[in-house]
């Protein structure tokens, strides 16, 4: 009769099957090891990609206790196909003692893998050392760092093999939804007449496409504030205690719109806020179009809703970059604001969207494939939330910022010029400052809930860090229960150091000067969480509502901005606005890219840990963030506008789109 029984998963990766045979043997808590065992169903294609097998073996010795090793390898038969292999688990029959093996490596051809139980150990006590040190050099071949473009950061050289989408299902599966959005959207161009008024624009929603909630909403001041707490880009609105140099509001101009109050009141009691685009100042566009670097006040009024009260649309002063208000003539004041959202939308897509989650977190998951065991118990709290993106990535640079892309169709910026936002971006964004969100907040004056109500982006997403941060700490802790085991995880040091200076390009700032504490540990792991997850949730998932309606927030803006308050008409904010092929592309882009098709945080579309440690924490963060759900959810009705993006059942766990 067996005596065990071994569970094998085969991964869900391209090519992760094997006609190979597959050998094992069961190493105990006493260093005694089985006999060696040909798993094989004879009558069955054992080991095809995403296939469970299960096994029922002798040791061919009655002494074994708890298995806590095992050795895995395959034979040379056609040496060419290696094999994936995501978990074995071992299962003794007699009493159902269970030891649970997370392999997610490749097994090349008679090449042994020995792995611990749980394959969740630091460096220095590792029992194979040498297999773990050939293990990261031969990473260290296929995980290269390049600066692809000048401006951007250093991201993978190519695309590992390791990091190919699943059998390509995944790019197919977007080119298939891309051709059912397609298919409509080509039907509604040739249906639908020129635009020619605004409400032309409106017309084209309700049968094919949603209503998106910004079609509703676009023309009022109150919903043009809203978008600095709850659009797309909800990170640079900041406190205003003082009146900019270059940007010369005078009482006279702003207190007409504070409801009695002075101006010099308003900024002592933190009704005033500012939003400054300076670093878009000199970005050239493609085709020499225009793109505003602006600065916009606003102001908290008693219904504590934020309204604009003025608009600069470039840095400089001048008699042709006047300051707008709300009582200049009606269009006039509607295209400097169109204005200034075409620079805000420009500065998310290529900076707060691309630069900070997408292109950060590629960074990131390169440096860690380079420098972190796949046996590190850090590399399995991160694994999860680097899912896909090094793919993704690469689909998107092939496909939609390439020349002459949907990007370049769609956006006033254009392809060649996101390199020039993404750079400053990244030379000025810190992890510790920007990049810890309750940091950020308080940097930005921002965190104050009474002093700036119904900023639900700050209010959700403070939750959902307190929750990674509870459960990083935990597994961080659980980890390195001794301050000699951070000083000796040499691994450690080398991710961090890698991180800061790469071989390429430019590091990460603000990381702790030395790794000596487990908050040190996390201060780093939290915030890089956290943009892999809820911040790009925030950035990504209102695309459609946002965008797809161009004067709500366009993306693409033609001509001049006003320089100076003559009275505009509605066909002077048409002319200005996407062309109908153009708004359909952003559409169909938009839909796309807000759809939410991977597994919410915390459930895993591969888990890699299975260590006590991991999963108790991991099951706390599950009640945290389902209660977490249950409080936003609670809050939406009496919202004035409806936010879920930040709902812990609409986070994905990693960059997946």
């Amino acid at each position: 009769m067996a005596e065990y029984t071994v569970h094998v998963k085969t991964g869900n990766k391209r090519g992760a099957g094997t006609d190979g045979n597959v050998y094992i043997s069961l190493i105990d808590i006493n260093e005694r090891e089985s006999q060696v065992i040909h798993l094989d169903i004879w009558w069955r294609d054992d080991f095809e990609a995403g296939q469970k097998g299960c096994y029922s073996v002798k040791s061919g010795r009655q002494d074994l206790e708890h298995v806590n090793q095992i050795r895995l390898w395959r034979d040379d038969n056609d040496a060419e196909d290696t094999w994936y292999v995501e978990t074995v688990v071992v299962e003794r029959c007699r009493d159902k003692d269970k030891s649970i093996f997370p392999i997610n490596r490749w097994v090349v051809a008679n090449q042994q893998l020995k792995l611990q139980e749980f394959d969740s150990v630091l460096p220095q006590f590792d029992k194979n050392k040498e297999q773990r040190r050939q293990e990261l050099e031969t990473k260290q071949g296929k995980y290269r760092l390049k600066v692809h473009r000048e401006g951007l950061p250093a991201l993978a050289a190519d695309l590992p093999s390791d990091e190919a989408f699943t059998i390509e299902e995944y790019q197919l599966d977007l080119k298939q939804k891309a051709k059912m959005i397609g298919f409509p959207t080509k039907l509604a161009k040739f249906t639908t007449s020129k635009f020619e008024t605004l409400e032309d624009f409106q017309n084209i929603y309700g049968y094919i496409f949603k209503r998106p909630y910004g079609l509703e909403r676009w023309h009022k001041d109150v919903e043009f504030g809203s978008q600095r707490l709850t659009g797309c880009n909800p990170t640079l609105i900041s406190l205003c205690q003082e009146i900019p140099q270059n940007f010369p509001v005078t009482p006279v101009m702003v207190e007409p719109f504070l409801e009695g109050q002075t101006l010099e009141a308003c900024l002592e009691s933190k009704k005033i806020y500012i939003m400054d685009l300076k670093i878009l100042e000199g970005i050239k566009c493609s085709e020499n179009r225009t793109l505003c670097a602006p600065l916009g006040l606003f102001y908290v009024d008693n219904n504590l809703k934020l309204v604009p009260v003025a608009i600069q649309l470039f840095q400089e002063t001048s008699d042709i970059n006047p300051i707008f208000l709300p009582s200049d003539p009606e269009y006039t004041w509607l295209l400097a604001k169109m204005w200034f959202n075409n620079a805000d939308a420009s500065y998310h897509q290529a900076g707060v969207h691309l630069g900070l989650t997408h292109f950060l977190m590629e960074f990131v998951a390169v440096v860690t494939n380079r420098q972190l065991s796949p046996s590190h118990p850090l590399f399995r709290l991160l694994a999860p939330h680097l899912f896909k993106v090094i793919a993704i990535n690469n689909f998107a640079l092939k496909t939609l910022i390439n020349p002459g892309g949907i990007f370049d169709k769609t956006f006033s910026l254009g392809s060649d010029r996101v390199n020039g936002v993404v750079g400053r971006v990244w030379a000025n964004w810190n992890l510790t400052r920007e990049g810890t969100l309750p940091n950020d907040l308080k940097n930005r004056g921002v965190d104050d809930v009474n002093a700036l109500p119904n900023y639900h982006y700050r209010d959700d997403a403070l939750l959902v860090y307190g929750a990674i941060e509870k459960y990083v700490k935990a597994v961080v802790a659980g980890i390195y229960d001794s301050p000699e085991k951070i000083i000796e995880d040499y691994e450690l040091h080398k991710w961090v150091y890698e991180l800061k200076t790469p071989p390429v390009g430019p590091g990460l700032k603000g990381l702790p000067e030395t790794i000596a504490t487990v908050n040190d540990i996390s201060s780093i792991v939290t915030p890089l969480i956290f943009q892999a997850s809820v911040q790009h949730a925030a950035v990504n998932f209102n695309q459609y509502d946002e965008y797809s309606f161009p004067p709500n927030y366009p993306g693409f803006m033609d001509g001049q901005p006003p320089r100076d308050k003559s009275t505009l008409s509605e066909k002077d904010v048409v002319r200005d606005l996407a062309t109908k092929e153009q708004t359909y592309d952003m559409m169909l882009l938009t839909t796309i890219l807000s759809a939410m098709d991977t597994k919410p945080l915390g459930e895993f579309e591969v888990q890699y840990a299975y260590d006590p440690v991991t999963l108790r924490a991991l099951e706390s963060f599950r009640k945290d963030l389902a209660e977490i759900d249950r409080v936003i959810l609670a809050k939406q009705g009496a919202r004035g506008n409806v936010y879920p993006h930040l709902n812990p059942a609409k986070i994905p766990n990693a960059i997946s789109i």
